[in-house]
């Protein structure tokens, strides 16, 4: 009685089991099957899927972007409103941002400042990129507080803030 008993378990288990599998192969057949067009094979389709991420950034061999064939690149720029002071945090997010991603495509970066640009900041943003990089100063007023803004009100309400950067005037 007590085997018998086992053995249902375990039958029960290998059908579960079998069943999932069975419903596994038969989705992914159907997957490969609509996105694939040849009779090379069920898998087949699984390729030609992927193989569009080479023209979206991805590694995927093929026409290479610059080509008359390829995907033209997108016409932009990185804009920063950044000051003289912010160098180390700047260059850490550039850092990052060519590690991972500008490093292929050379998007030009453009920094803009309250202040005119020291050559220290200039040199340690310069040296991380080959892109072009563009330096600019903004025009008083449009860098900090509108003039109809009660600014001791507005120091009260930074020193009470209890979110990121709340209590930093240069991210207002």
């Amino acid at each position: 009685m007590l085997m018998s008993r086992r053995l249902l378990v375990v039958a029960k288990l290998l059908g579960f089991v079998t069943a999932f599998a069975l419903v596994v192969h038969l989705g992914t057949m159907i997957f490969a099957s609509r996105n694939n067009t040849s009779a090379h094979g069920i898998y087949t389709g699984w390729g030609s899927a992927f193989s569009n991420l080479g023209k979206y950034g991805g590694h995927a061999t093929g026409v290479d972007e610059y080509s008359p064939e390829g995907i033209k690149p997108v016409k932009a720029a990185l804009v920063a409103l950044v000051r003289n002071e912010e160098l180390y945090g700047m260059r850490k997010a550039m850092r990052e941002l060519e590690d991972r991603w500008n490093h292929k495509y050379n998007y030009p970066y453009i920094f803009l400042n309250d202040k005119p640009f020291s050559e220290e900041f200039k040199k340690g943003i310069r040296d991380l990129t080959k892109a072009p990089v563009q330096f600019g100063v903004l025009e008083p007023g449009t860098f900090g507080y509108p003039e109809w803004i009660d600014k001791e009100k507005a120091k009260q309400e930074r020193e009470t803030a209890k979110y990121i950067k709340g209590h930093s005037e240069s991210y207002r």
